[in-house]
C-alpha cells in the first residue's frame, strides 16, 4: 500500500491536480510503516525490524518502520507535552 501511495503521488506530481490540492506540484512525505506488537516480535523479527528500519527506502525516502505499540507510546507522550502546555498556559 505504502509503495503504491508513493507511485501516485509521484505520478500525480506532474498534473494540474496535484498543484489544485497541494498548492503545487512537488511536495514533501514520509511514509510509516506500523507491524505488530511488542510483545509478539522474537528476535529474529526484532532483527528483521532494525533492518527495515535502517535500509527501507522508496523513491529515495527513508521509510518510518514502528511497532504499534512505539506509535502508541510516540503519540501518549506528544499528547502529553500539549496537555503540559496547555496547562502551563501555553
Amino acid at each position: 500500500m505504502l509503495v503504491q501511495t508513493v507511485y501516485k503521488l509521484d505520478d500525480r506530481s506532474k498534473s494540474d491536480d496535484c498543484e489544485t490540492r497541494f498548492g503545487k506540484r512537488s511536495i514533501q512525505f514520509s511514509g510509516t510503516l506500523i507491524i505488530g506488537r511488542d510483545q509478539h516480535i522474537d528476535l529474529g523479527e526484532r532483527l528483521r525490524l532494525e533492518w527495515r528500519r535502517s535500509r527501507v527506502v522508496i523513491d529515495s525516502k527513508q521509510v518510518n518502520c514502528i511497532t504499534y505499540d512505539e506509535l502508541l507510546n510516540e503519540l501518549q507522550d506528544r499528547l502529553d507535552c500539549y496537555l503540559r502546555a496547555a496547562q502551563a498556559g501555553g
